[in-house]
């Protein structure tokens, strides 16, 4: 009973894999794809400020998510 567990559990991990390799493929294929149209209707110059931009709206979104997260998951150690 515990081999044949065994044995799906290993299906089910190697069929996930295929599955987020074949979405991190098609992923990577949209953002290049979009980034060489976006290049191309805002010219080099807006494209570098856009890229500027969105860097740093990413970085502070995530920075205040890492923040809110650890402090919702940490206990207050002041208090005891």
């Amino acid at each position: 009973m515990q081999d044949n567990n065994i044995s799906t559990d290993n299906k089910r991990i190697a069929k996930n894999t295929a599955y987020l390799y074949v979405r991190m493929f098609v992923t990577m294929i949209v953002a290049l794809y979009t980034s060489r149209i976006v290049l191309r209707i805002l010219g080099a110059s807006d494209f570098g400020l856009y890229n500027v931009v969105g860097g740093t709206h990413y970085h502070v979104f995530n920075v205040q998510w890492d923040t809110s997260f650890w402090y919702t998951k940490i206990p207050d150690i002041r208090n005891g």
